[in-house]
C-alpha cells in the first residue's frame, strides 16, 4: 500500500511525515487496508490545528456524504509536544481499561501506535460519521436520549470510578474558565452569573467520571444502521477527561444541542425542547446523579461559555484552524451569542424555581 494519497496534500518533511512513515504505524495501516480489501493509496486529511505545533490528522479511508465525512477505516494522528503526547498515551490507555468494551458504558478509542518522545500518538478511528452531521429530528432525539443514559451509566460505574484518571475538574475550575472566556471576548459576564457560580459550587460536590467536552461532534454513529442508536456509545476526543461534578457532561451536551438548533433555525425540524426533556428524562430514569436544579445550572454554565466563545470568534479571535470538510466552523456571530446568553439566564432561572 502506498502512503501517497490521491488528491490530498502530503505532509511537509518533519515530525508528521516521520510519523506517517513510522514502521509500526505503516504496518498497522497496511493491515487495516488489507482487512478491508483496500489496496489504494491512503488518504491523509488535516482535521484541526492549534498554535504551538498541536494538530490532528486522519490517515486511512473516508468518503464524502451529505452528513459529512464517513470514515471507513484508519487512525487519527495527534501531534503535540513530547510531554503532552506521553500524557495522552497514558490517558487513553487508562480510559480504555476503565471503560471496558461491553457497550453499557461509553467507549474510548484505543492507542493504535505511539512515539511520545517524537511528539505523536495514533488513535483508532471508528467507522461511521459524526452525529452532528445527521439532523433528522427523530434520530437526533433518540440519540440524545441514549447519550444521556450513557452519561448516567458512566457517572455511576464503580469500575470507572475506581480506575478513572485522577484529574479533577471542579466547579471552581469551571467558574475560572467562564471568566477567562468572557474576559477574552472583551465583555463583562452578566450580573446574574455571580449567583450561577455560587450555585455550581454547591451542586458540584459529587465528583464522577466525565468526558468534559461531550457534544455531537464527539459521537460516531453508523449512518446505514436501521437503529439510530447504533454506535452512540463510541465517543472520541477524550483529551479533557477528568473527575468532574455530576451533570456537567449532560449540561454541556444540551448546550451544544441548543446551539445546533439555533444555527439550523428549525430548518431540520429538530424540536430542541422535546430533545432536551427527553434527554433529561432518560438521564433521571437511568440513575444519573445530578438533580434537576444542578442540571439546569450546568446547562446554563455551558450556554454562557458557548456565548462567550461565539463573541470571541465574532471578533476574529480563534486560534483553531479546522478542515471544513470534517469540522464545520463554530458559531461566530453575535446573534447566536445573545440567544445563548438569554437561554442561559432562562434555564438558570427555571432551575432555581424547582429547587
Amino acid at each position: 500500500m502506498s502512503l501517497s494519497p490521491r488528491g490530498v496534500r502530503l505532509p511537509a518533511p518533519g515530525p508528521v511525515a516521520d510519523a506517517v512513515h513510522d514502521p509500526e504505524l505503516r504496518r498497522m495501516l497496511e493491515g487495516l487496508g488489507l482487512a478491508h480489501g483496500d489496496r489504494d493509496p491512503i488518504q491523509i486529511c488535516d482535521l484541526k490545528s492549534r498554535p504551538g505545533r498541536r494538530d490532528s490528522r486522519f490517515l486511512g479511508r473516508c468518503t464524502r456524504s451529505p452528513m459529512g465525512m464517513i470514515v471507513r477505516w484508519g487512525v487519527v494522528l495527534k501531534r503535540s509536544r513530547p510531554g503532552r503526547a506521553a500524557e495522552l498515551q497514558g490517558l487513553y490507555d487508562d480510559l480504555t481499561s476503565a471503560l471496558g468494551s461491553g457497550g453499557e458504558l461509553p467507549a474510548a478509542p484505543r492507542v493504535a501506535a505511539a512515539r511520545p518522545h517524537a511528539g505523536w500518538i495514533a488513535l483508532e478511528a471508528w467507522p461511521g460519521v459524526m452525529m452532528a452531521g445527521d439532523l433528522d429530528p427523530t434520530r437526533r432525539e433518540r440519540r440524545a436520549a441514549r447519550l444521556a443514559q450513557l452519561i448516567a451509566a458512566l457517572e455511576g460505574a464503580r469500575r470507572a470510578q475506581r480506575s478513572w484518571p485522577d484529574r479533577p475538574w471542579t466547579a471552581a475550575d469551571e467558574a475560572r474558565r467562564l471568566h477567562e472566556v468572557w474576559e477574552q471576548a472583551g465583555e463583562a459576564m452578566p450580573d446574574w452569573s455571580t449567583e450561577l457560580v455560587e450555585r455550581l459550587a454547591h451542586t458540584g460536590l459529587a465528583m464522577v467520571p466525565a468526558h468534559r467536552d461531550l457534544n455531537a461532534e464527539q459521537v460516531i454513529v453508523d449512518p446505514s444502521a436501521v437503529d439510530p442508536e447504533a454506535g452512540v456509545h463510541r465517543w472520541v476526543d477524550w483529551d479533557q477527561a477528568a473527575r468532574a461534578p455530576a451533570g456537567l457532561d449532560l449540561g454541556n451536551l444540551l448546550a451544544h444541542e441548543r446551539l445546533a438548533a439555533l444555527l439550523t433555525h428549525g430548518v431540520a425540524g429538530v424540536d430542541y425542547a422535546s430533545l432536551r426533556w427527553g434527554a433529561i428524562a432518560a438521564y433521571v430514569e437511568a440513575g444519573g446523579r445530578a438533580t434537576e436544579p444542578a442540571l439546569g445550572a450546568w446547562e446554563a454554565a455551558a450556554c454562557l461559555r458557548l456565548a462567550g466563545l461565539s463573541l470571541q470568534r465574532a471578533r476574529g479571535d480563534d486560534g483553531v484552524t479546522r478542515n471544513p470538510d470534517w469540522l464545520p466552523a463554530p458559531s461566530a456571530r453575535c446573534s447566536e451569542a445573545a440567544a445563548l446568553r438569554r437561554a442561559a439566564e432562562g434555564v438558570f432561572a427555571a432551575a432555581g424555581a424547582v429547587r
